[in-house]
């Protein structure tokens, strides 16, 4: 009998550990604040929290300052929020978990603002167990100024940060560790960009055509990082502040190439504002080398150092010619192509887009007398997502 209630005694014990490891707790935040609707078990305990309503500034410091270090999960998926405001989530974490933690953002998130999921941890060179994963229930929302990371260039050739989209969300998916529209032609975030194999590796797959804001900002770049052909626009901040790691003597023999950024288009992409804000020397982009007057044109590149493609021609960057035929037929331009022509769109000699037309055809005619000035660039989409680019001449 003594035995018997020794046991139950233990398994209670066990229960109450259990218990005790992961606690969840639900909270309605409506003008109080949340210190003061958390009892004193609670705030030492809780591991899960969900919370509904609203939160002012105080409750975001005590959320980061006070309770997210313990946090496996923070929901706020049903919370009356549209704006993160600044340093919402920017602390330290002290304390690994197995799997990381999970933030589910608000379903009406529209805005993150600056330092807003910048969260950092003390494991500088190893962030196994410090992942903090925002879901992202519904579009991906507008950014600030280093929302993902600050300036630290120890730690930022991997983010501590990771968004997902969450099961359903109709309109991100993830790919291969990186965030896109659902139809593939946006980057929306990406975790790292430090490439240790292999000698280029390419900053979005190919058929995107938009890098969003943001998306590489602050972050440590190693080796040749290849921005795909497809891409026609690029948005605020996307390599802001990017800092590249030199390769070592060691890992230049063995790996690392020396480090530089590729543009792969022939007509220089669409940049919003600051793509590429330093405070040093201005950075160096290599494009193809029939481009390099267009991109010495362009708004937004003309600043940049400007560079050869050392290792392809043009020619080479382009589809497999089987795709697609050119014939001059003396007053227009006939574009006969082996499959579904989905988009045409047409560049200047100085990178402006003249016209954008969508097009679902295999055959597509271009006036002459449409041409400006000796010739210009004519960038076709198939309904793949693949491309190529043609060069048209009056």
């Amino acid at each position: 009998m003594k035995k018997m209630i020794t046991f139950i005694a233990l398994a209670f014990m066990a229960l109450s550990m259990t218990a005790q490891e992961s606690t969840t707790v639900t909270v309605h935040v409506d003008g109080s604040r949340l210190e003061d609707l958390l009892t004193d078990e609670q705030k030492a305990g809780v591991t899960n929290l969900k919370i509904t309503g609203s939160l002012a500034e105080e409750d975001y410091a005590y959320l980061r300052n006070s309770l997210f270090d313990r946090l496996d999960t923070l929901d706020l998926l049903d919370a009356d929020i549209d704006t993160l405001p600044a340093h919402a989530f920017h602390c330290t974490l002290h304390t690994p978990k197995e799997n990381g933690r999970r933030v589910l953002l608000p379903k009406k998130i529209k805005h993150l603002s600056d330092y807003s999921l910048s969260v950092e941890c003390v494991g500088r060179y190893n962030v196994t167990g410090f992942e903090c994963i925002f879901e992202l229930a519904g579009k991906y929302p507008t950014l600030g100024r280093f929302v993902y990371n600050g300036r630290d260039w120890y730690v930022q050739n991997e983010r501590v940060t990771r968004v997902v989209p969450s099961i359903g969300n109709k309109y991100c998916k993830y790919d291969d560790g990186r965030v896109y529209s659902k139809d593939g032609t946006v980057l929306y975030f990406s975790p790292i960009s430090y490439y240790e194999a292999g000698t280029y590796s390419y900053l979005a797959k190919d058929g995107t055509r938009t890098i969003y804001a943001n998306c590489y900002e602050g972050m440590l770049m190693s080796g040749k990082l290849i921005i795909p052909e497809s891409v026609d626009s690029i948005g605020d901040r996307a390599f802001a502040y990017i800092k590249w790691n030199l390769p070592t003597r060691y890992s230049r023999e063995w790996y690392a190439p020396e480090p530089s950024l590729v543009c792969m288009a022939s007509v220089p992409p669409r940049l919003g504002d600051d793509v590429f804000l330093t405070d040093g020397d201005p950075q160096a982009v290599y494009v193809p080398l029939e481009s390099i007057g267009l991109y010495e044109q362009a708004e937004g590149w003309k600043e940049l150092s400007i560079n050869q493609i050392i290792y392809a021609d043009i020619k080479d960057l382009q589809g497999d010619p089987g795709d697609l035929s050119v014939v001059d037929g003396g007053e227009a331009y006939t574009l006969q192509s082996s499959k579904p022509i989905s988009r045409v769109v047409c560049y200047s000699v100085g990178g402006q887009m003249l016209r954008d037309v969508p097009v679902m055809a295999e055959t597509v005619v271009i006036a002459k007398s449409e041409i400006p000035g000796p010739y210009m660039l004519v960038r076709i989409y198939f309904d793949d997502g693949k491309g190529q680019v043609v060069k048209l001449s009056r």
